[in-house]
Order: C-alpha cells, then structure tokens, then sequence
C-alpha cells in the first residue's frame, strides 16, 4: 500500500473552535478553545496497490504530546479529544503515525498536530443577551409567542481588527460596529435561551446568560 500524507505533514497547525460536535479537518486553519473533538479526516490518504487482495488496514498511533485515545483508529478518519489550552497558554503538540498494510508490505507516515489556545479575551463585563417579547399573537386559538421575540446580543473582544470575527453559537455571524465591539439582533426567537454562547475567529469565547425584558 502507498500511503500519502496531504498538505504539509510535518507544519500541520489546528488551531480549533465549536462544540463537541465540530469535526475540524487537519491542514484547515481553526481557532483553538478547550476539550474539542479533533478529527484527522483527510489528513492521509491510501493508495492501494490494484493487485493487493485484500485493500489495506489502517492503524493509527500517538507517538508524542500528552496522552489521548484515539477514536476509529483503523480508518481514515480517527479523531481524538484535544486537551485545554487556556488563553495565553503556551500550544500543545501531538504527533500521529498512520500505517497502512497490505500482502505486499506497510507504510507509514507522521501526522503532527498543533493545539493552539486562544489569542483574545472576550470581557463578560462588555457582553449582554437580551430577549424581549414582541407580537405576542392577539388572534383565539393562534399559539402564544408563536411570532417569537427579539433576542440583542453583544460582546466586544480584546483584538481590534476587522478581520476578527465573533459569531452568536445557533444564531449567527455578529456585526462588527468598531473598536472591538460586535452586536446582533435576532427576531423570531419563540423561547428565550437560558444563555448565548459567542465564539471568535481567534478563540476567544465567552458564556452570557440571558435577561428578559
């Protein structure tokens, strides 16, 4: 089996951002926050001899950086549970060994892999959630809060660009109105959250609880 490595195997940075639920792919630059589900899809791929019988196995390994189970370990697509890198905590370094074997012999390939912590600081003073109730329905038999209510969300980051962007978790990209502050208004929000979540480009994420009005 000929086993490939794509991109750049030995300068693979991820840096990585999102729930448990994101799958961030290797080679893809991501912003970093804590216990994240790290998938190596893509990160290697096999090239099977067409006279191999049977197609190869596929064995991945961790051969450097703090310990992790690796999870689908014998396909193309093993993910692990990256450790939590604080912000301004110094990065966290992984290496990988992918073996493919087949009748004809295996090979292996290096897989490095570079957790990266946040690189902003989102102040929970500066953040605020906020739901009010609008067009309550005046109609009998029209569900109550059926037309939602308006859900106003702001935050402000410590990195004043224009290429940094925040984004409300569930709701969406925030506009960036300057100075490191961002704001987003969202309409038809039937039940208000318990809390927002808001994400940035760079790592940085912050939990807001919710107040009604």
């Amino acid at each position: 089996a000929i086993l490939t490595i794509t991109g750049d195997s030995n300068a693979v940075t991820v840096h990585l951002t999102g729930s448990m639920l994101d799958y961030n792919k290797i080679g893809a630059l991501k912003t970093a926050t804590t216990n994240l589900l790290t998938q190596l899809k893509n990160a290697a791929t096999v090239k099977e001899d067409p006279n191999a019988f049977p197609t190869a196995t596929i064995a991945w390994t961790q051969t450097s950086g703090p310990a992790v189970t690796i999870f689908n370990g014998d396909t193309l697509a093993p993910y692990f549970i990256s450790p939590a890198v604080p912000f301004g905590g110094a990065p966290v370094s992984f290496s990988f060994q992918i073996t493919a074997t087949d009748q004809f012999g295996s090979t292996s390939a290096t897989v490095n892999v570079t957790v990266v912590g946040a690189t902003d600081f989102l102040d929970p003073a500066l953040a605020t959630a906020v739901w009010r109730a609008s067009a309550l329905p005046k109609k009998p038999g029209t569900k109550v809060g059926q037309k939602g209510g308006k859900l106003t969300i702001t935050a402000s980051t410590s990195v004043v660009s224009s290429s940094v962007s925040l984004t409300a978790v569930g709701y969406g990209a925030m506009t960036n109105l300057g100075a490191g502050n961002y704001t987003l208004n969202v309409t038809g929000v039937t039940l208000p959250p318990d809390t927002v979540t808001v994400r940035s480009s760079l790592g940085g994420q912050i939990v807001i609880p919710v107040t009604l009005k």
